[in-house]
C-alpha cells in the first residue's frame, strides 16, 4: 500500500464490489454495509454460488493489480530474491514484485497453484498462496477459502517456517494457514526457539493470538514499517558482505606491500559505501552480474568479495576519498582517477566477458550515469583466461568496431579490465 503503488486494503475493493454483489443477490446495497470482502464473497458463495467465479473476476478487476507501480517494499524484495538469500510468500493479488524485477533486469513470476510451480521449475518465483490478479480463478476471497486455504498453501508456510528466520511484512490477514503452523512450532520447538518474526509498527490482537499470547508475541515482534524494516535488512546484508571481504583482507600476509594498499582502499571504500543507500550498493556491486546467477548470492561470496577487495586495492593505489553518487541503479563509486565496476560471467572466456562488459558501460556512460570522462576499471569475477598485463595499451572501447551503434557520438573514455583473481593474490601489484 506504501506509495507509489497506492495499492487498496481489502475494504477498498469490498466497496467497489459492494454495488456488483447487490446486484447478484437481489438486495439492496445498504442491505451489504459493512461486510468485509472475505464476507461479501462468502455470501455470494452461500446464496448464489454460480456468480462467485463472476465474483473473483470482478474482484480483480477493482484496481489496477497488473500495472501496478513497484514501491521499496517489491523493489527490494526483488533484490533480495535476486541475491538468493529470501523465499518469497506472499497475500497479495498484485504484480509488484514481478514487475519490480524487471526494472532490476531479472525474472520473477508469479505461482498461484501447485501446477504452476511444477511448470516454472527452477525460475524465481513469489508465491501467492491468496491468488494472481492475472488468473482470477485462483483467487482466494471468501473468508472459508482464507481460513481453510489449500493444502500446497499450507505446505508453502510451513516450508518457509521449518527452514530458517520467517518475517512477516504488512501482513494483516492472518489465516488459520498461519496460525496453526505457527502454534505448532512453537510447541514443538519451546518458546525460546521460534524463528518468527512480525514487522508491524504495532502488532494486532489477532498476531498476538497466533504468538501464543501478548508476552509471547512480544519477543517476536519488530516494531517498524515494512519501508523501515526492509531498509534494515538490506543495510544488514551489505554490512555482512563488506565485513566478510575485510576478513578476507586481514588474513592475508599483512606484510607485503599490496596488501597494506587493499585495506587502505578498501576501508576508504566501506566507508563511502557505508554512506550510500543499501539498495544502491547492492545493485551497483550485482547487476553486472550474469543472469544465469539469478537466486545465486554473490556479493556474501567469493566472487563478490574478491571483486570488492580488488575494487580496494585499485582505490589504494589511487589514493584520495573514493566518491559514491547517484542511487538505485544509477550508482557509481569512484575515486579521483577512475570509476570502478564489477562485472561477473562466471566460465565464460576473456573475450566474451570483455565485449558485454564494454557494451554495459558503455550504455551507462550514454544514459548520462557517469559524471565526467574518467576512465572505467572493472573488475571481473570468474572468466576464463588471463587479461593483458597492467602495463598493456588501455583499451578504447568507444573505438571498437563491435560497439558503434552505442558509443556513435560520444566521446571515447579509456576502459580497463582487471581480473578479481589477480587482485587478491597480489599480480596486479606493480
Amino acid at each position: 500500500m506504501a506509495e507509489p503503488s497506492c495499492g487498496p486494503s481489502g475494504w477498498e475493493v469490498a466497496n467497489v464490489l459492494r454495488p456488483n454483489v447487490a446486484q447478484m443477490l437481489g438486495v439492496d446495497e445498504g442491505d451489504l454495509a459493512g461486510l468485509s470482502l472475505e464476507e461479501l464473497a462468502q455470501r455470494v458463495a452461500e446464496e448464489d454460488d454460480e456468480r462467485l467465479e463472476t465474483l473473483r473476476v470482478r474482484a480483480s478487476e477493482a484496481a489496477d493489480f497488473l500495472g501496478i507501480t513497484p514501491n521499496f517494499g517489491h523493489e527490494t524484495a526483488a533484490l533480495l530474491l535476486r541475491e538468493g538469500v529470501i523465499k518469497l510468500i506472499s497475500v497479495n493479488w498484485d504484480c509488484g514484485v514481478e514487475i519490480a524485477g524487471l526494472r532490476v533486469d531479472v525474472g520473477i513470476q508469479g505461482v498461484a497453484s501447485p501446477q504452476e510451480s511444477i511448470e516454472i521449475g527452477h525460475g524465481l518465483t513469489v508465491f501467492k498462496v491468496h491468488g494472481c490478479a492475472t488468473r482470477p480463478p485462483t483467487l482466494a476471497i471468501t473468508q472459508r477459502e482464507i481460513d481453510e486455504p489449500q493444502g500446497w498453501a499450507v505446505g508453502q508456510v510451513q516450508g518457509a517456517l521449518a527452514d530458517g528466520i520467517v518475517a512477516f511484512v504488512g501482513l494483516g490477514t492472518v489465516g488459520l494457514y498461519v496460525r496453526e503452523p505457527i502454534e505448532d512450532l512453537v510447541e514443538a520447538w519451546g518458546k525460546e526457539a521460534s524463528s518468527v518474526l512480525v514487522a508491524d509498527p504495532v502488532l494486532s490482537a489477532a498476531w498476538e493470538d497466533a504468538l501464543g499470547g501478548a508476552e509471547e508475541a512480544a519477543k517476536s515482534h519488530i516494531a517498524s514499517d515494512a519501508d523501515g524494516f526492509l531498509d534494515d535488512l538490506l543495510r544488514a546484508l551489505v554490512l555482512e558482505a563488506l565485513v566478510m571481504s575485510e576478513q578476507q583482507i586481514r588474513i592475508l600476509p599483512q606484510e607485503e606491500g599490496w596488501v597494506a594498499t587493499m585495506l587502505k582502499g578498501f576501508l576508504d571504500l566501506r566507508k563511502a559505501l557505508g554512506q550510500a543507500n543499501a539498495d544502491s550498493v547492492i545493485r551497483w556491486w550485482r547487476d553486472g552480474v550474469s543472469a544465469s546467477a539469478d537466486g545465486t548470492p554473490f556479493i556474501t561470496e567469493q566472487g563478490g568479495g574478491w571483486s570488492m577487495m580488488t575494487v580496494g586495492f585499485l582505490a589504494g593505489e589511487d589514493g584520495g576519498e573514493i566518491e559514491v553518487s547517484g542511487s538505485r541503479g544509477r550508482q557509481t563509486v569512484a575515486s579521483g582517477e577512475r570509476y570502478f565496476e564489477i562485472v561477473s560471467r562466471p566460465a565464460q572466456p576473456i573475450s566474451e566477458v570483455e565485449r558485454v562488459g564494454r557494451h554495459r558501460i558503455q550504455q551507462r556512460y550514454a544514459d548520462g550515469v557517469y559524471g565526467d570522462k574518467k576512465p572505467v576499471s572493472a573488475v571481473v569475477a570468474g572468466a576464463i583466461g588471463r587479461f593483458p598485463s597492467e602495463e598493456a595499451p588501455t583499451d578504447i572501447s568507444a573505438g571498437s568496431t563491435e560497439m558503434t551503434d552505442v558509443a556513435e557520438g560520444i566521446e571515447a573514455i579509456p576502459i580497463r579490465f582487471f581480473a578479481a583473481e589477480d587482485g587478491v593474490h597480489g599480480r596486479l601489484a606493480v
